[in-house]
């Protein structure tokens, strides 16, 4: 005997009576199946309900080979009658979700003629791929066209049709169905093969919102939030929007322009830092003799750039100098000659210093972990 679909029946649904057909321990968990349930089973792209039969959990439910079991922490008496009932602000949750998106799907298809490909609905987000290119102003214009079919609240409609019925029907499916097909049917937009709930008008959506968009093989990857997870998006970047603005002294609708003001006059302190640190190693570089031998420098907050112009301005004052910039755990370093060939330089210096990196003959940079001591005895011959 195969459990009756109650979620097929009527998807807002919360409680019922059912009894139990078998209990069957697995690993730490126990498999049971149902005369009848409302727990709709991972499938098509949803993760499952969850909720309880009595007073045990139920933490998965799955169809297998046609047949659903219902994982629960604890057994359950064969024979014996239940009340269950669903966590179904969360079941709410993913039909507003899902149903938002077939909606989206529908609008695309039609309108573009492009095809969903792919599709996840977890917990927390939903992602649907598609076989074409979409532009932010494209999810625009499918938004606004989208909600409006939310405001329309037009029916959903979910049947199982005949092999006759079937030959007038056009419908969006990723596989081939020889039977058992179930369609959900959005009036005047869509008609998806599916096999989860949805909500029985697009009015229960509330909202859909499409979110960032990406590349994704030779199509696109939309992320999306209907209904609550809208509305919850929607709060979490207004309360963004205000911190930001009351710490940049802007109205919200200005924030974009304030942070572009004080992103402009961070480059311009960035660029007058930066010359003032080359005054600094234009003065050290006054102060620094010329020798035969190794010099080396020990400096902090030094960029890349700065420790290389160090170095050039150096190469010609010495046979081999270094530059050394304090960091987590030991050094960050650019060392240069115009004699020495840096490559068997950089070697030794690794090996002596427990350091990594390399370059060319005249230029060598890494890093080393250890102390200003080592470097020291490094550079003044003592390893």
């Amino acid at each position: 005997m195969k459990t009756i679909k109650l979620y097929d029946l009527d998807s807002m649904l919360s409680e019922f009576e059912c009894t139990v057909l078998s209990c069957e321990q697995c690993d730490r968990n126990y498999k049971i199946v149902l005369d009848k349930t409302a727990f709709f089973p991972e499938g098509g792209g949803q993760t499952c309900d969850t909720g309880a039969i009595g007073n045990t959990n139920v933490i998965d439910v799955q169809e297998i080979d046609g047949e659903i079991y219902h994982f629960t922490d604890k057994p359950l008496n064969v024979g014996q009658t239940y009340t269950a009932h669903l966590n179904f602000e969360q079941r709410f949750d993913k039909m507003q979700n899902h149903s938002g998106e077939h909606i989206v799907s529908g609008i695309i298809s039609n309108k573009f003629g492009y095809q969903n490909v792919g599709f996840h609905l977890s917990d927390s987000v939903v992602t649907c791929d598609f076989d074409g290119t979409l532009t932010r102003a494209d999810l625009d214009e499918i938004e606004l066209l989208a909600n409006k079919v939310v405001w329309s609240n037009v029916k959903l409609n979910t049947y199982y049709p005949d092999a006759e019925q079937l030959k007038n029907i056009s419908y969006r499916s990723k596989l081939e169905f020889e039977s058992n097909l179930r369609l959900v049917e959005i009036e005047g937009v869509d008609t998806c093969a599916c096999c989860a709930p949805h909500v029985k008008t697009t009015g229960q959506i509330g909202a859909i919102k499409l979110l960032q968009h990406e590349k994704n093989k030779s199509g696109v990857r939309i992320y999306l939030k209907c209904g609550m997870r809208a509305i919850a998006d929607y709060q979490n970047k207004y309360n963004n929007v205000a911190e930001i603005s009351a710490l940049l002294c802007a109205k919200q609708d200005e924030t974009a322009q304030g942070v572009n003001a004080l992103l402009q006059e961070k480059e311009k302190l960035k660029y007058e830092i930066t010359g003032l640190k080359r005054q600094i190693i234009d003065f050290k570089l006054q102060t620094c003799e010329t020798t035969d031998g190794n010099i080396y420098i020990i400096d902090k907050d030094l960029s890349t750039d700065d420790m290389r112009y160090f170095a050039n301005n150096m190469v010609t004052r010495c046979n081999v100098f270094g530059v050394f910039c304090a960091k987590e755990n030991g050094f960050s370093y650019i060392c240069a000659s115009g004699q020495t060939n840096m490559r068997e330089f950089g070697k030794s210096l690794n090996a002596a210093l427990n350091g990594k990196g390399g370059g060319s003959d005249k230029m060598i940079q890494g890093s080393v972990i250890c102390d200003k001591e080592q470097i020291e005895k490094f550079f003044s011959g003592k390893y």
